[in-house]
């Protein structure tokens, strides 16, 4: 299979070769903590422009999340499997609580457990990306049993 040739390093006066990647391992490890601190500033600002994603951030942070978070995995410890995949592949462990209702439009369901999915890594990562296209994601879990889509209609109930 054919290679691309050694170019040298982005980083200016550098001469090292890079068979791969922009920098030289050394000038990588080096712009990793600025990019971080990039990526850092870029979401202050957006939480400081939308309060509703700083109160999302506050809950996530918040020890009654971590504990609701904790006690609900420890019940749920398989994915719930929204797309069908694991039917196939056999079931996975749960490393992730989704948010039926999104915890920025309905922070007051943070807690709910009728708001919560329990999510593998590929499949929480699946659901996300269609969150950040503006693509809706309740029907995927409409199969479980006190769904938050039943449960809207009346009222909340099952806090954890």
């Amino acid at each position: 299979m054919p290679t691309t040739p050694p170019h040298p390093c982005y980083h200016v006066g550098c001469r090292a070769l890079v068979a791969s990647g922009p920098y030289c391992a050394a000038h990588a490890r080096a712009r990793q903590p600025a990019r971080q601190h990039a990526q850092q500033a870029s979401k202050a600002a957006r939480q400081a422009d939308d309060p509703n994603l700083a109160l999302a951030a506050r809950i996530r942070s918040g020890t009654a999340w971590q504990q609701a978070r904790r006690v609900f995995i420890a019940q749920h410890p398989l994915c719930c499997d929204p797309f069908t995949v694991h039917q196939i592949t056999g079931p996975r462990l749960s490393q992730h609580v989704h948010h039926i209702a999104p915890l920025i439009e309905r922070p007051e369901l943070a807690c709910v457990e009728s708001n919560l999915a329990a999510l593998c890594t590929a499949c929480h990562s699946h659901v996300e990306s269609l969150v950040r296209k503006g693509k809706p994601t309740a029907y995927l879990f409409r199969f479980l049993p006190d769904s938050v889509t039943n449960v809207l209609e009346s009222g909340t109930r099952g806090a954890v």
